[in-house]
């Protein structure tokens, strides 16, 4: 129940919303309390005394005596009142359910906000552990069931509270006995009504949970339409949503039937609390120890008592429901960052180019083995870092933590001296040009993905990055060129051209440093050719780290660094590597001892002709 108090601190940023939704909340109270007593003077001072004598006196009855008003304006006062209050209410009706709405919408707008704020800046380590899911259903069913709970449940909990006080006060200033009889189911109703609460709790968060396993299993699907079709798994997959699509049925169906249950057990509790009024007061009207005005008020404020009464169930209900989700969005606004920033973080200065690992360890979670071991390198500026390895053995580790992703377990990583921990992390990475293996693009023109790190950057700033992944060509060859809109995550584009858009992505950053993640495995080898012969001029005046599988990518590179399981085993130049034993020399006879034999023959065979 906390979670839900604490969106109050959302609203205080629109207090006058607050105050208007609530005091026109107050003011409808207040005038629907004052039916009940108009209808009591009407009854007592509007009727006249032979009206008693009518109703009572068979005598009179039987003479055919009928009852003349001796105050004949009141009854027309009276009604030319209630309408006017009635128009009133109505009105500040409208006020209450516009104002309430309308704050609610402006909370809602703000958690969202901060909730998607809140995920960009989650480390890497959590999103590695969370399905995407799961995050959308929290940033929007979640957030709008609270929103829901503060426009109604909210609104309508202090409604029932306001009446509730306002009819005991007014009940007890006509009658105290009957007032305690009348009252008598009021408390069992709101212990029905809690109960109810508890149990909706539970069944709300089992509908969240099937929720998020729909939401995810329909990205999965999504996503991987041609692998589920090209292995005929529609069928199955199609059971697979059938089976959490009925757990999330059954869950509806429990939900509703447990508020199927206890509303009308709600209601018929404050229908006993109007047959015990009247079972008690009508032998006192009838001795004229009541007056009939009196027992009419009473009534009266029983039955405005009981429709916001038995709305404490739907509150209840949505307090529950509330209540589960904002604990579900806090749980993600919580979260600390595994990255914090210093509050006063210097800014790193222009990156000169001197990389420094410190005997790094990395541990992606606390329970989990180091993916990295007592690693230490040092780079100079211009230099071309190749990294070399076996799947898993920490190629991407290494480089992930010179843009800061993650921050290492033991040891540190230093830039031109200073510690990637003390500075400012948009500075760091603003330096820093990324390429990953799993290229993503955005849905938009291509020329907005190729500028998307650099807000300054001319359309002869595109091009030329364009040019220098070799991508220029094809996209000139599109219908309408850099303007030609991406599909979502570029579906539209075949692997190597979506790769080579990443890498103009990367170069129009105009980085101090780059890192080519696997870039190029996702290309042909002619393409990988002409990418790595516009990158070598590229790659002049700045520091770049390449990992890749192909020795091809990487036998260029200043310094080589071979990792296997989450260590450096061996370092140096091509030349060097496969001039020694080792994990090096196995790839190189693997990948390209035959193809450099047979090109040596043939240049020599070429030599001897010519």
């Amino acid at each position: 129940m906390l979670s839900v108090f604490r969106t109050v601190a959302y609203m205080r940023r629109y207090w006058s919303l607050t105050v208007l939704a609530f005091g026109s909340l107050t003011m409808a109270t207040l005038l629907s309390l004052l039916v009940p007593q108009v209808l009591r003077t009407v009854v007592d001072s509007g009727l006249p005394e032979t009206f008693s004598d009518l109703v009572f006196s068979p005598r009179m009855l039987s003479a055919g005596l009928v009852a003349i008003n001796p105050h004949p304006t009141l009854i027309f006062e009276a009604a030319g009142f209630l309408l006017v209050l009635g128009v009133l209410r109505a009105v500040i009706a409208f006020g209450q359910r516009f104002y309430g709405e309308r704050l609610s919408h402006y909370v809602g707008y703000d958690l969202r906000n901060d909730f998607y704020d809140k995920v960009q800046r989650l480390p890497l380590s959590y999103q590695d552990q969370s399905q995407m899911g799961d995050i959308i259903t929290r940033a929007i069913s979640d957030v709008d069931a609270v929103r829901t709970f503060l426009a109604q449940g909210l609104i309508d909990g202090i409604n029932v509270l306001l009446i509730l006080i306002g009819v005991i006060i007014a009940m007890f200033a006509l009658n105290v006995p009957l007032t305690l009889v009348a009252l008598i189911p009021i408390p069992i109703i709101m212990v029905v009504a809690v109960r109810m609460g508890f149990i909706q709790v539970r069944n709300w968060t089992a509908l969240m949970k099937h929720m998020s396993a729909l939401s995810n299993l329909l990205e999965e699907n999504v996503i991987g339409m041609m692998i589920l079709q090209a292995f005929n798994r529609e069928q199955a997959e199609a059971v697979r949503w059938g089976d959490i699509n009925q757990k999330l049925f059954y869950g509806q169906v429990r939900f509703t039937e447990t508020w199927s249950t206890f509303f009308p057990l709600m209601t018929f509790l404050v229908a006993t609390s109007t047959a015990l009024m009247l079972w008690r007061g009508g032998p006192l009207v009838i001795s004229h120890s009541l007056s009939i005005g009196t027992i009419v008020a009473l009534n009266g404020y029983v039955l405005l008592l009981g429709l916001p009464v038995q709305r404490l169930g739907f509150v209840v209900q949505q307090l529950s429901s509330a209540s589960s989700s904002a604990r579900r969005v806090f749980q993600v606004l919580d979260q600390p960052n595994a990255l914090p920033e210093k509050l006063n973080a210097s800014a790193l200065p222009r990156i000169e180019g001197r990389v420094r690992f410190e005997d790094v360890s990395l541990r992606y979670r606390p329970e989990s083995g180091e993916s990295l071991h007592h690693i230490s390198f040092e780079t100079v500026p211009d230099q071309v870092i190749g990294i070399v390895g076996a799947t898993g053995s920490g190629k991407s580790s290494i480089v992930n933590l010179i843009p800061r992703f993650y921050d290492p377990s033991e040891g540190r990583v230093t830039i031109d001296g200073h510690d990637v921990r003390e500075v400012n992390l948009h500075s760091l990475r603003h330096q820093i040009g990324v390429v990953l293996q799993e290229t993503l693009l955005f849905t938009a023109s291509i020329r907005e993905n190729i500028a998307f790190g650099n807000s300054e950057a001319t359309m002869d700033d595109v091009i030329i990055a364009a040019k220098a992944a070799d991508a220029h060509r094809f996209i000139s060859e599109l219908p309408n060129g850099y303007d030609t809109q991406i599909g979502e995550r570029g579906i539209t584009l075949s692997g190597g051209q979506r790769q080579r858009i990443a890498i103009a992505r990367a170069l129009c950053l105009q980085p101090r440093i780059l890192i080519l993640d696997d870039a190029t495995s996702s290309v042909d080898t002619r393409t990988e050719n002409s990418i790595q012969e516009a990158l070598r001029g590229l790659m002049k005046g700045r520091l770049t780290f390449i990992v890749a599988q192909r020795l091809t990518s990487i036998r260029y590179a200043d310094l080589i660094l071979v990792v296997d399981h989450g260590q450096i085993v061996d370092r140096g130049s091509h030349d060097e590597l496969i001039a020694r034993p080792g994990l090096y020399r196995d790839i190189y006879q693997v990948q390209m001892e035959d193809q450099e034999r047979l090109r040596a023959q043939i240049e020599q065979a070429t030599a001897s002709a010519s």
